[in-house]
């Protein structure tokens, strides 16, 4: 009994040594192979420091206007008017025969008289007005005309003359230059100040503003500066043309900014072939302000 029990000690020291090295082994193996996870930190992302960009130099583009438009016959003039700058450049503004973009001031005289409750505005007067500007109609022009003069036309103009006097368009009306009769002049500066004053809403009033504004994008003659612009971007202009005279001003909601443009060519010994200066000039704008 006492062998048996002897025995039955031995077997049991046995087995905790046995446990016991087990142990001592398991723990030397987990400590000798143990790699430690390791996850490399992202080193820190250097950007690049954006160049710093300057605003457009409108000097530049003002010498690139000047030395294009020397290069061509007749007497250029331009004007611009960056609406979202204040940027402006006038190029040899002076006073030229007007063509067609005297109905600009038409269709201000005849606004103002309705404002002033001298004159109708009914359907007949919108319908002319539309065709005038829209169509650049004469006979539509010419029936305006004489209903600001009472069933003259010479009253009539020299209606639209004061009105434009009176708003500061100093070089716009129809003039005796000691020619054999009386003419319709203007400059490319009345002609971008007044696009101003309709954006402001100041030409005769906001809302008569925004009716001029309104037929002038509906405007069916785009074969000049509209004709430089991209295609989709929203404009609105009115021309004029003689045998020796073109002309264009134009307003471009360009998406980089809204700026107006008025280029007149006058003097010119085939002015119907001269469309192509006013698309140049137009491309090189459009592509200056929006780099």
């Amino acid at each position: 009994m006492q062998i048996l029990k002897t025995r039955i000690q031995r077997i049991i020291k046995l087995i905790l040594k046995l446990v016991s090295g087990i142990i001592a082994v398991g723990l030397f193996l987990s400590v000798f192979y143990y790699i430690p996870s390791f996850e490399p930190e992202a080193p820190d992302m250097i950007l690049p420091t954006p160049e710093p960009t300057s605003p457009p130099d409108y000097s530049v583009l003002k010498g690139k206007l000047e030395e294009r438009l020397s290069q061509e016959q007749g007497d250029w003039s331009l004007y611009f008017y960056n609406c979202d700058t204040g940027d402006e450049i006038s190029i040899n503004s002076h006073q030229v025969y007007s063509a067609s973009l005297i109905k600009l001031f038409v269709i201000q005289a005849a606004y103002q008289k309705v404002l002033n409750g001298a004159m109708a505005d009914d359907a007949a007067l919108e319908n002319q007005l539309m065709k005038m500007i829209t169509y650049s109609d004469n006979s539509a022009w010419q029936t305006v005309t004489r209903r600001l003069g009472g069933g003259s036309y010479s009253a009539g103009m020299a209606y639209v003359t004061a009105v434009a006097a009176e708003r500061g368009f100093a070089d716009t009306g129809q003039f005796y230059k000691g020619l054999h009769r009386n003419y319709n002049f203007t400059s490319v500066n009345d002609c971008g100040a007044y696009l101003r004053g309709i954006l402001d809403g100041t030409i005769v009033s906001p809302e008569y503003s925004e009716k001029i504004l309104s037929y002038l994008k509906q405007q069916q003659h785009l074969q000049k500066l509209i004709a430089g612009v991209p295609e989709g971007v929203e404009t609105a202009n009115k021309t004029g043309e003689l045998e020796y005279n073109q002309g264009d001003a134009a307003i471009i909601f360009s998406p980089a900014a809204t700026y107006v443009l008025a280029v007149i060519g006058d003097g010119l010994n085939n002015a119907y072939g001269r469309v192509d200066v006013f698309v140049k000039i137009s491309e090189m704008v459009y592509n200056f302000v929006n780099n």
